[in-house]
């Protein structure tokens, strides 16, 4: 079973968190299926998730996949949030100034919709989290912003992500 199988399953609920809305606990669910459907395809078609390495070009927007046969895929990314194991917190990237503003987009039309309907999820900086939770928020920025998959690039643990070579 794929780490994106486990992570989203099939329809499967948001991980409990605050109360929330039964209107906003099923946008969250459908995000997740959007972006599973999403993450099967990619992962059929290019070995999503099989990679050797990658490289995060903030200038330039651009984030990169090479596998062990040479193959490089190139795609457009957003940042939309971090997940820290070291205190089990979700921050947002229109929060974080070591983003390009350019990277938060997407994130800041998270912001903007939690504003709207006043969702405190979607505009606290920070928060106590779980990685599904983390998973979550990232799926209904993809969906929202019709993204075609989603990435869960590692980094230090300074919440400063970094450009690598």
């Amino acid at each position: 079973m794929s780490i994106f199988k486990k992570l989203f399953g099939k329809r499967e609920q948001a991980p409990a968190l605050p109360t929330i809305s039964p209107e906003f606990a099923e946008l969250l669910d459908n995000s997740r299926f959007y972006l599973n459907s999403y993450t099967e395809i990619n992962q059929s078609g290019w070995d999503f998730g099989k990679h050797k390495t990658y490289q995060m070009k903030q200038d330039e927007g651009i984030l990169r996949f090479n596998f062990e046969d040479g193959t490089v895929v190139e795609c457009p990314f957003q940042a939309i949030g971090s997940f820290s194991t070291v205190d089990n917190s979700w921050a947002w990237a229109w929060a974080n100034p070591s983003i390009n503003e350019s990277l938060k987009v997407d994130a800041q039309r998270v912001y903007a919709y939690g504003a709207e309907h006043q969702i405190a999820l979607l505009t606290t900086p920070e928060w106590p989290a779980s990685m599904d939770w983390a998973w979550s928020m990232t799926a209904f920025a993809a969906s929202g912003g019709r993204a075609e998959g989603a990435f869960c690039a590692t980094h230090g643990t300074d919440g400063n992500v970094p450009d690598l070579p």
